[in-house]
């Protein structure tokens, strides 16, 4: 139907039409597109050359069958740019986009609805608004994955024309899924009493491995790769302590568990607490090409290592001092575990360099001791299971084992055989110790000093009854008097200033010079040049044949008894106080009571 209403008069002019208008082609007038139920207008002009008039045309399209173009009731194309479901791991958020297409040539109103039917986890970018003719539009639909889950939503897209004449023209059902799952790997590990990952302690060299059990919580693929990070400077070469085998791998719901072994094999001594040193990398393979790494899982570790630790009490050498011969003594060797571990140790005679330096022990610390013996003129040792024979020494126990914190006594006996001074060395290879700490043994050092006694020895004067007519060893007794031959005795007498002098070929000691009732002291010094104390008895007697009541109140003497040191002397005082005028004889004599040893 078409409907002319007048315009604006003016003068007409007959037989010309000119509407100025591209809507006029041929005598056909084109409304273009109109939308149904709207009334469409045109205006153009009619000229005659002598009047002008408006004219105004109107169309109304009540019928979609019946005007040009028609109108397709499925305008607009509704489509996904990703089709594939929504798979979220739990605390991440994901998108899809929503393409809303129009085809037509005219502007189209939409709207989405059921955004109530959503859960809080799913929120759009915009839900309505205008599409332009033959544009697209594009929708975002985020969803937030907190629950583990499937989700099944629909929304409905309604369309309509832009002013919403006719109503909903279109509707479509977009049906939403989504699916949110976690990545979970449980690591299952011996824990210490820190919950870290405990290898406990173990010596230098020495090797314990740990295996860490790894499951899977879901049912998508899960990687898994293992490094090893320095806690600090001195930690940084890692791999050299610890082995990961495997270093990575996958699990998924076939294959649910997985093990791990981890190895502490240390090249010397280090102290791990509670240290977070290894990381398990956790990768979500369901993420695409590469997979998504979720999380790195520190692992605290608690490992030490160390030396063996010891102290030997008392230190090298021990010293037996002088010994009679034929005696026997005995001393104790202390030695201490100062660490943390067990360790076993030997004692053993000088090694033969050769063969030490060629045997390769299986340990850095293990090791054969040597050393160069000083021994002098020694019997060769022998050794039994316990003891160990060493010259004039033995060694008991010569193997053993001694737990932290206690301590080994080692006894060794000296029996004095032979006259001389005489040093031997063992050798005390502790096992796991520093291999820096004296490689092939620990030396140590046995010394002994034997006498004889009942024969002189220039050492021992003191094996010696000591008596006024002693001829050896004369000057250090009497160091305090002149000494002179019987021949220059009457020169000098004259000329003594002292108390008396000594004459050596008689072996007599004379008074000079005393008055009557007056007192004249001699000192003798009694010499002990050995290394042994001794105790000696101090007398003064008659001459052979003569009383006793002779020289009684006349010479007296101080001390009787004296203890000498080894190395020492001491001094015997003797008191002349002559009665009458005459001459007054007595022996005196200094004899060994028994060396203290």
């Amino acid at each position: 139907m078409a409907t002319v209403w007048p315009g604006r008069r003016s003068t007409c002019s007959s037989h010309s039409l000119n509407t100025g208008l591209p809507a006029i082609r041929g005598n056909r007038f084109q409304f273009g597109h109109c939308p149904v139920g709207k009334c469409c207008r045109r205006t153009f002009t009619i000229t005659n050359h002598t009047c002008h008039r408006f004219m105004g045309f109107e169309w109304e399209a009540d019928d979609p069958f019946q005007f040009c173009p028609k109108f397709k009731l499925s305008p607009v194309v509704v489509q996904f740019k990703d089709t594939s479901p929504l798979q979220t791991r739990t605390a991440m958020t994901d998108c899809r986009t929503l393409v809303l297409k129009n085809n037509s040539m005219l502007p189209m109103a939409w709207q989405l609805r059921g955004l109530d039917d959503l859960v809080e986890n799913f929120f759009l970018s915009q839900n309505n608004g205008i599409l332009d003719p033959r544009s697209e539009f594009e929708v975002t639909l985020h969803f937030k994955a907190e629950q583990i889950g499937s989700i099944e939503k629909t929304l409905r897209l309604e369309v309509s024309d832009a002013e919403n004449i006719l109503g909903v023209v279109q509707t479509e059902n977009i049906k939403i899924s989504a699916e949110v799952y976690d990545v979970s790997l449980g690591i299952d590990m011996p824990e210490g009493a820190d919950g870290s990952l405990e290898f406990g302690t173990i010596n230098v060299l020495d090797k314990v491995k740990k295996v860490l059990s790894l499951k899977i919580k879901g049912i998508y693929r899960i990687e898994y790769r293992f490094t090893l990070k320095g806690a600090g400077p001195r930690m940084q070469d890692l791999a050299s302590y610890f082995t990961v085998t495997p270093q990575s791998g996958m699990v998924n719901a076939s294959h649910p568990d997985a093990s791990v072994e981890i190895i502490f094999h240390p090249t010397s001594e280090i102290l791990l607490k509670n240290i977070p040193i290894l990381y398990c990398q956790v990768i979500d393979a369901s993420s695409g090409e590469g997979g998504q790494a979720v999380t790195n899982i520190p692992i605290r570790v608690s490992a030490k290592a160390e030396y063996s630790k010891y102290s030997i009490v008392p230190a090298s050498p021990t010293d037996f001092g002088a010994m009679i011969k034929g005696t026997k003594k005995s001393r104790t060797v202390v030695l201490k575990n100062n660490g943390t571990l067990s360790f076993k140790f030997h004692i053993r005679r000088e090694p033969k360099l050769a063969s030490a330096l060629e045997s390769k022990s299986s340990k850095q610390g293990e090791s054969a001791p040597s050393a160069k013996k000083r021994s002098k003129g020694r019997k060769s040792g022998s050794s039994t299971q316990g003891h160990l024979r060493l010259g004039m020494f033995t060694v008991s126990p010569c193997s053993g084992s001694v737990h932290p914190s206690r301590m080994q006594l080692i006894k060794v006996e000296c029996l004095a055989e032979q006259e001389g001074t005489w040093e031997e060395q063992i050798y005390i290879d502790i096992m796991d110790r520093d291999p820096t700490d004296n490689p092939l043994g620990i030396p140590f050092t046995l010394i002994v000093e034997t006498c004889v006694p009942g024969t002189y020895c220039p050492q021992c004067p003191w094996s010696h009854l000591l008596l006024i007519r002693l001829v050896e060893n004369v000057t250090s007794i009497f160091k305090e008097y002149p000494i002179c031959s019987s021949a220059d005795l009457s020169h000098q007498l004259q000329s003594v200033k002292g108390t008396g002098l000594f004459v050596r070929d008689e072996n007599r000691f004379i008074f000079s010079k005393v008055q009557v009732g007056q007192e004249a002291e001699a000192h003798f010094s009694i010499c002990n040049a050995c290394r042994l104390p001794c105790d000696v008895a101090l007398s003064i007697k008659p001459l052979p044949g003569e009383e006793q009541s002779l020289i009684n109140n006349i010479f007296k003497l101080d001390p009787v008894k004296m203890s000498i040191r080894g190395s020492s002397s001491a001094v015997a005082t003797v008191t002349f106080t002559p009665p009458d005028k005459q001459s007054y004889d007595c022996t005196f004599e200094a004899s060994l009571e028994m060396p203290k040893g």
